[in-house]
């Protein structure tokens, strides 16, 4: 097939969410779709070029939208994601320092809780889906901003980071539950998004005021702006970057800060530290600036664990999400490297163990899925039960809270695969 100039050649199979397919060297009538060019928004564009036997495809970079974050980036090797694979839960009294994510719960009798959310997950959650899709919006208006060289109407942007504050003030937990329990194709616009509602959900559960909030969601926000500024031909790349590559890649931390300094003077500094440092680690192994500890700011931790936390758990073209407690569990391996402990410990601690959507076993044979974490003891959520001992369908499903007295004993001992056992979690989650 010819490739014109500045075009590339990428086999189908390695094709990627927001690449900007020119030619698919067939005529319409041997080809899925109604034109030969094409934006890619879902897995379905992808899986119907190969269906129809189409192994490599022409595209253009330049109208391309793929900035991707990759285990390597993130500073997560396969050894690390496999270790923390095989943690297995605590069978006994944690001691002090946790070794397993389950011990961050230290307590073995529900703590009392000093303030409830005046709003149940449940009840939250159609405001938080509303919220996010404004910010969905003026996101994907910023970075077309930032691509065609125009000013960011920042106004827009704190506008729509309240929103999702206004949501967590509400119910800590809804705006991060609602993360995985919808899937966004465009992971383009929705991991920038995505970093955001988890910081300013950890920071609620933190009680951060609302002012803190917002440098906090600004600086998640525009986190990967960088990105943007990469050159196409490596942005796009669909192979694995070579070490010069990668090396150009790094440098998106430090462009993005310089540019947002440069041309939007309202942003402030903690902001631009978010921007600049997400990708810090506190031993040191981190980038632009190779930062340790005490000098990588609380708001650049934060940020940091939730771009780890959504990249592990998202879909992707080239990398199935892992369910959130997995990803909770890689994040939670790097606790005293890479994030200092009692931050990773709080992380967890606002996410939650068995974070919402998480299918569970229980110790009685039982299957249940997690509607709402218990901040008072988080390896005792509440969940709907629906499969009994045998793996059938229950009849009548039990909303069990395992923090109640009548379910003393009870506990949870294993994560399942909810769409192994034709689960859709997504159903208990109406306002979703």
């Amino acid at each position: 097939m010819k490739v014109p100039p500045g075009r590339i050649l990428v086999k189908t199979k390695e094709l990627k969410l927001g690449m900007f397919v020119e030619d698919v060297g067939r005529s319409w009538l041997t080809h899925p779709w109604p034109t030969k060019s094409k934006l890619i928004t879902s897995r379905q564009d992808i899986q119907q070029l190969i269906e129809h036997g189409i192994q490599e495809v022409v595209v253009d970079p330049s109208r391309s939208q793929v900035p991707t974050t990759s285990d390597e980036e993130l500073g997560i090797s396969e050894k690390a994601t496999r270790e923390a694979r095989k943690l297995k839960p605590a069978q006994m009294s944690p001691p002090e320092r946790p070794v397993v994510i389950e011990q961050v719960e230290r307590r073995r009798t529900p703590r009392p809780e000093s303030k409830v959310d005046p709003a149940s997950v449940e009840d939250e959650l159609p405001k938080a889906r509303q919220a996010y899709k404004k910010a969905l919006d003026v996101t994907r208006e910023f970075i077309q901003d930032i691509r065609a060289g125009r000013k960011i109407q920042v106004s827009k942007v704190q506008e729509s980071i309240q929103g999702m504050i206004d949501s967590v003030f509400r119910s800590r937990g809804a705006m991060a539950a609602l993360l995985k329990l919808k899937t966004y194709d465009e992971y383009t616009f929705t991991h920038s998004l995505n970093v955001t509602a988890l910081a300013v959900s950890v920071g609620r559960h933190l009680r951060l005021e609302r002012e803190a909030l917002q440098t906090l969601g600004m600086g998640a926000i525009f986190h990967d702006v960088g990105k943007f500024l990469v050159p196409d031909h490596i942005l796009n790349k669909p192979g694995k970057l070579t070490d010069e590559e990668f090396r150009i890649m790094k440098t998106h931390a430090p462009l993005g800060a310089e540019h947002l300094l440069e041309n939007n003077k309202e942003l402030t500094d903690g902001m631009i530290d978010i921007v600049r440092h997400h990708h810090e680690r506190m031993d040191g192994s981190g980038y632009p600036d190779g930062l340790k500890a005490e000098n990588i700011s609380d708001f650049s931790v934060i940020s940091a664990m939730c771009d780890v936390y959504d990249a592990l758990s998202s879909d992707r073209v080239y990398h199935k999400g892992m369910v959130p407690h997995e990803a909770l569990k890689v994040v939670f391996s790097l606790r005293g490297r890479h994030f200092p402990e009692a931050w990773t410990d709080r992380f967890v601690q606002c996410i939650g163990i068995y974070p919402p959507g998480t299918a569970v076993k229980m110790n009685n044979g039982e299957v249940g899925v997690v509607i709402q974490v218990n901040y008072a003891s988080l390896i005792k959520p509440r969940l709907i039960v629906v499969l009994d001992s045998k793996g059938r369908r229950m009849a009548i499903e039990r909303n069990v809270d395992l923090t109640e007295p009548a379910h003393h004993g009870l506990d949870i001992v294993k994560i399942m695969d909810a769409k192994a056992l034709g689960i859709d979690t997504t159903r208990y989650f109406p306002g979703a």
